[in-house]
């Protein structure tokens, strides 16, 4: 889901170094320091904002300078980033702002250091000038640690089940996926019982993807068997260093999973699922009143008999 706009670029055979008003970068206009810019948005609806040298045949320390300017509001955000010698690209994640909705535009120079003044920038090239387009309304839900969960409408609450129970699912007669979780206890010396996030199951059609601490099975096979038979093929899996995100492209739903941490994000892209989910993240109606729904389709204000009507059923946890 990379979107990343190229445009010409008009090579400068020279052009004349003047100081800036400042007195503190000049400027030496060479095109092979161009960036180009990719954007994603994750699954906890930040972007991810890739700057990436035109040129990686020559590859100094590169100080990038941008602004996100909101269209057509006269809103602007201004950050820097540094693309480390060798270092072809950085990446870069960005909460948008409340209040503000795309399309943005992402601009800015590229600077080397002046070798002959420490702390003084030479402005060498720009930003190939990137749309960050209007995916849709994003909304977020989460689940953390013991487990502290927060619907896609906003409501928190604290729910300590054990076993399996589903966090979220499309509520029609055939849904089109549905995401559970296994929470488990904690060890615990006192009479309290505190849970969290095991493992987590995404279904799709006839794919089912299981994710734990260490494991992804694709249909109970490993993920690396799976690829073997070009599976899956309703989601796109990443792999990162910290997490791995599942992207549902066809259906504008995207899952991270971080099962050291216990963490789990879902984000839903797609307006056509709102207020027709269910599960313990809420029915995404963008009313967090009624977000505890039983299975049965009626609401309670407690949250213990709202998380027990959302256990699998059939699935026995020896806990």
């Amino acid at each position: 889901m990379w979107k990343v706009l190229l445009i010409s670029l008009f090579f400068i055979s020279s052009v004349a170094t003047a100081p800036s008003e400042d007195g503190r970068i000049r400027t030496r206009r060479d095109p092979q320091y161009d960036v180009v810019v990719s954007s994603q948005r994750q699954a906890d609806c930040s972007l991810a904002l890739t700057f990436i040298r035109s040129d990686s045949t020559n590859m100094p320390k590169l100080t990038v300078r941008f602004d996100i300017d909101q269209t057509p509001a006269a809103n602007t955000h201004e950050g820097e980033i540094v693309l480390q010698p060798g270092l072809e690209s950085e990446t870069l994640d960005w909460n948008v702002p409340i209040g503000w909705n795309p399309p943005f535009v992402v601009s800015g120079v590229s600077m080397l250091d002046d070798p002959n003044n420490v702390g003084d920038f030479i402005q060498v090239g720009q930003i190939v000038q990137h749309t960050i387009p209007d995916d849709g309304p994003c909304v977020m839900a989460s689940a953390k640690r013991d487990p502290h969960m927060a619907t896609f409408d906003g409501f928190r609450y604290n729910f300590q089940g054990t076993c399996w129970y589903t966090l979220v699912k499309h509520c029609t007669e055939n849904p089109e996926f549905e995401i559970s979780a296994r929470f488990e206890p904690l060890k615990s010396n006192g009479p309290e019982i505190k849970s969290r996030a095991t493992a987590i199951n995404v279904t799709i059609g006839d794919e089912r993807i299981s994710l734990d601490k260490d494991t992804i099975l694709v249909n109970d096979q490993p993920y690396w068997v799976a690829q073997l038979s070009d599976r899956p093929r309703n989601a796109h899996i990443d792999v990162n260093s910290d997490s791995i995100v599942i992207d549902i492209a066809r259906l504008k739903l995207e899952v991270e999973w971080d099962g050291r941490k216990h963490i789990f994000n879902a984000a839903i892209l797609n307006p056509e699922y709102h207020g027709k989910v269910c599960g313990l993240l809420g029915n995404a109606d963008e009313n967090p009143h009624n977000d505890l729904q039983k299975r049965d389709g009626s609401t309670t204000l407690d949250i213990d008999e709202f998380g027990a009507s959302w256990r699998t059923p059939g699935i026995r946890c020896d806990y």
